[in-house]
């Protein structure tokens, strides 16, 4: 059996599904939602599945918490002891100890009896830190990030003009990324539906948009859903009003690719190595450009000659880019792939991963499985040159978002 998966953009295209990738798609993405609905209808717990224990929200007892973690791994014959343990806005992560004549691997092995023994509502996410493995439990009740807690952070005032906060990582610190620096300059944003990656985008837009004025900074929203911007007003920041056409949106990011060059040949001209260089000395007629692109994925299916053009876009942009000022952000809810290749992801330096269908997704955007158990709700993991770093994104909501980018 098969199945078809329809996108209205308005207008309607059909992508073939085989067999295994149906049932992924059910098991993953719909049984999940069917069980939760039928629980509360019902107010039972369906046939089947084990009703959560929930934590306190306030983790006030994490001593026998982490208890309860070294004596379900000691029922199944794997030795560890608690060591530490460290509260984050959506999870506690535990250290624990290896025992002696313990390995990692065995840990790592038995995470879905822990789900179940612990009665988790999705498998704890196990990984290696320095002189202990991480095991991550999630919070009933996430704690916040406020978008404007984070932007006004002392560790983001010193950074470039196009600087942006990730997230706040277990350890409670902001995790800060330079568009400006080389190794996060363009990103790539994976996350299925209700990850929380629109809401970072959203908060990525108001960071820059606070931290610069309309003279300094342009951007371009590329939005082919209608769901991210598209209720977003005019603004004095836009190149042009948020484009919802493929065709349209491949021409522009042509354009701006046409633009790398002629700014590149003018910071030749002028003696000087990159923009910010030419800001310091007072020339500000050249703003950053900041092009973000909401599923990119809708323009590599449409077609094989748009596929590839999209690829050779990209790829002048990373030469030249970062120098230039131009700055690529896209994003997609499908990284498989067909859509993540690997010329793709060696241009996108930055690479952040919300919660994913399957670990074969979260392997292609951060070279490792993890981000399948990631708890939704902005919870992510991220790439920038230092490892695997798990942080939980800022949120914005709409009003203040659409206040912020329309004032001007």
């Amino acid at each position: 059996f098969a199945t078809k998966l329809e996108y209205y953009e308005p207008e309607l295209h059909i992508i073939e599904q085989s067999a295994e990738q149906t049932r992924s798609i059910f098991r993953d993405v719909i049984s999940p939602v069917v069980l939760r609905i039928a629980e509360s209808q019902t107010n039972t717990t369906v046939a089947g599945t084990i009703p959560p224990k929930k934590l306190p929200s306030s983790f006030s007892n994490n001593d026998e918490y982490g208890h309860r973690i070294v004596e379900t791994y000691t029922r199944y014959g794997v030795r560890v002891a608690v060591v530490g343990f460290q509260n984050a806005p959506q999870l506690v992560r535990y250290h624990l100890r290896l025992e002696q004549g313990t390995r990692f691997e065995q840990v790592v092995r038995q995470s879905t009896n822990l789900q179940i023994a612990l009665a988790l509502e999705n498998e704890p996410v196990i990984s290696a830190g320095p002189g202990f493995v991480c095991f991550d439990v999630q919070k009933v009740r996430p704690d916040p990030v406020k978008w404007e807690d984070v932007v006004n952070h002392p560790d983001l005032r010193n950074k470039s003009p196009v600087a942006i906060p990730i997230g706040i990582d277990v350890s409670n610190k902001p995790i800060i990324a330079d568009l400006a620096d080389s190794n996060t300059t363009h990103v790539l944003v994976a996350g299925t539906s209700g990850s929380g990656k629109s809401e970072f985008l959203k908060s990525l837009i108001a960071t820059l948009v606070n931290r610069n004025q309309p003279g300094n900074l342009i951007l371009t929203l590329i939005d082919p859903k209608r769901v991210t911007f598209g209720a977003s007003g005019p603004s004095t920041y836009l190149s042009h009003p948020i484009i919802f056409n493929i065709e349209e949106a491949l021409q522009t990011l042509i354009t701006a690719a046409d633009d790398v060059d002629r700014r590149y040949d003018i910071l030749l001209q002028e003696g000087l190595i990159k923009l910010s260089d030419r800001f310091e000395r007072g020339r500000t007629d050249i703003p950053y450009h900041v092009l973000i692109f909401d599923e990119f994925a809708d323009l590599i299916n449409a077609g094989r000659k748009e596929r590839r053009e999209f690829e050779q876009v990209v790829a002048r942009v990373a030469a030249k880019g970062r120098a230039a000022g131009v700055h690529l952000v896209v994003a997609t809810q499908r990284p498989d792939r067909e859509i993540v290749t690997g010329q793709l992801k060696a241009n996108l330096p930055l690479r952040i991963c919300f919660k994913v269908t399957n670990g074969v997704n979260s392997k292609i955007v951060l070279d490792e499985t993890g981000a399948e158990n990631l708890l939704g709700r902005g919870d992510l993991m991220c790439v920038r040159g230092k490892g695997i770093e798990r942080a939980q994104g800022p949120f914005i909501s709409q009003e203040d978002f659409t206040r912020l980018v329309g004032r001007a």
